[in-house]
Order: C-alpha cells, then sequence, then structure tokens
C-alpha cells in the first residue's frame, strides 16, 4: 500500500515524508490525543472543593441558656444561675452575655437578617469554658432542672475558621426559611450558586460540606446524635484571597434559588 510505513536504512527520511504528506490529518490526530490525554490526566476542573483534611476542634465551651419566665422550665434569674455556674469545678471564665450583645453578634455575623429572632425574643445566657471536652455531660446534669436553667449545650471553635471567610447554607429536607418554602435544594440548583460564587470578586476557592460529612463532624462530637443524611442540608464554605469582600460574596447569591442564608465565619 501507498501509504504504508517500512522501517530499514532510510526509514528517517521515509517517516518525515509520510508525515509531510499527511499533515493535516496528523495535526488533527495529535490535538484530539493531546486533549484527551490531559482531561484523562486531570481531569475537568471542579466546582468546588472537598472539605480540608483537618482534625475537628474539640468542643471545650458550653451555652446555658436561661429560664426567665418559667415555660417548660424552673423559673430563675440571670444572676442566680451564674452564681450556681460559677460553683462548678469544671467551669471556667463563665460570662452572662446580655441580650443586646446576642443580638448585635448575630447582626454582625449574618448577612441576611430573615433568620434573625425579633427584636425582644433574645434572651441573655451564660458562656463558659470546660476544663475538659469530657466534662460536659456531668456539667449538665449538674445544671438541668435547677432554677434559672433551660438548656445547656455544648459549644467550640468552628471547623471552619481559619479555613474559609464564608458559609452559604442550602436549604435543607426541614428549613423553615422563607427562601427554602420550594424544599431541599438540588443538585443544579447547588451548581449555579457555586458558579456565581466563583465569578464574585476575592473569592479563591469554594468547599462544599456535604450532608456525609455534616453528620460525621456531628457525631464525632455527640455519637449518641440520631442523625442521618436524609436529615441534613448542604452548605458551602468559601476561602476569600480578600476577606473583605466576603460579605459581597454572600449577598450576590442571596436571592439564587436553593439559597438559604449567609453569614460570616469568625
Amino acid at each position: 500500500m501507498a501509504d504504508e510505513l517500512s522501517f530499514g536504512p532510510d526509514a528517517e527520511s521515509r517517516v518525515t515524508g509520510w508525515i509531510r504528506a499527511h499533515w493535516p490529518r496528523t495535526a488533527v490526530a495529535v490535538a484530539v490525543l493531546l486533549v484527551a490525554g490531559g482531561l484523562l490526566l486531570h481531569g475537568p476542573s471542579p466546582l468546588y472543593s472537598p472539605p480540608p483534611d483537618a482534625p475537628f476542634p474539640p468542643r471545650d465551651r458550653v451555652q446555658i441558656s436561661l429560664c426567665l419566665t418559667g415555660a417548660d422550665c424552673v423559673k430563675g434569674s440571670g444572676e442566680q444561675a451564674l452564681a450556681l455556674v460559677r460553683g462548678i469545678p469544671e467551669i471556667v471564665s463563665p460570662r452572662l452575655m446580655s441580650a443586646a450583645e446576642i443580638g448585635g453578634r448575630l447582626r454582625e455575623t449574618r448577612i441576611i437578617g430573615e433568620n434573625l429572632p425579633e427584636p425582644g425574643t433574645i434572651e441573655p445566657q451564660i458562656e463558659a469554658g470546660l476544663r475538659h471536652p469530657a466534662d460536659f455531660e456531668a456539667v449538665r446534669g449538674r445544671l438541668m432542672g435547677e432554677p434559672g436553667i433551660r438548656a445547656v449545650t455544648r459549644d467550640g471553635a468552628d471547623f471552619w475558621a481559619g479555613k474559609a471567610h464564608l458559609a452559604v447554607h442550602l436549604c435543607g429536607p426541614h428549613s423553615g426559611y422563607y427562601a427554602c418554602r420550594a424544599g431541599e435544594t438540588t443538585e443544579a440548583q447547588r451548581d449555579a450558586v457555586v458558579a456565581r460564587l466563583r465569578g464574585q470578586d476575592g473569592v479563591a476557592e469554594v468547599f462544599l460540606q456535604d450532608k456525609a460529612f455534616a453528620v460525621r463532624m456531628a457525631k464525632f462530637y455527640d455519637a449518641s446524635m440520631e442523625l442521618q443524611e436524609k436529615d441534613v442540608p448542604e452548605t458551602l464554605y468559601v476561602r476569600m484571597g480578600e476577606p473583605a469582600k466576603a460579605r459581597a460574596a454572600g449577598r450576590a447569591v442571596l436571592r439564587m434559588p436553593g439559597v438559604g442564608w449567609a453569614s460570616l465565619v469568625r
């Protein structure tokens, strides 16, 4: 055959001549192979990254909700509850937070005000540290049922602190926000939100906290928690190259389908 390549003493000249004669088709074939090879080696550019591979921070703090009205708990005063908390040796540095202080903290971090408690519904609470995370159950058992104590919950550093600057909370199966009235966020809605985030000025990386990761983190802190993936929403976390622009990036996606609300990560 005229197009057959043969090798012998003048093999190099034969190969060169064949390539010159068939250059248009050869160039196309080479280009296709290069593109295909690149996709196989590197894959398509992902819209989002998985959560960073890092340990969960210890939950070495408590939040103590106060019972000031006597509804479903034993009524007491904030000062009475604080004195009780101060007498527990496993607790360190308890502090009574006023309603105004708590409301100001919420307004500082939340980018949408829809889910903020109405003025007058925020109650004072006590925040404190634990000498050891394992002391939580003992502290909770000592406080529950006492005057002025409504609830004792575990608290601590946010896993995403120092890793992201913005959180975009997507609609879950049980989200009560008005923006989530259409139901749980679909995969297409989520990817559209990610694409818009990636286009915002100052955004460096978008992470997806999927349902599996959310459940794993919750059960790390409380192994007895009865929580399944179908019960939790997904959340997008955004690392900013320019952290000052995090609020603007959050506002850019607030009205998109599937977005419940957004907040700054502290």
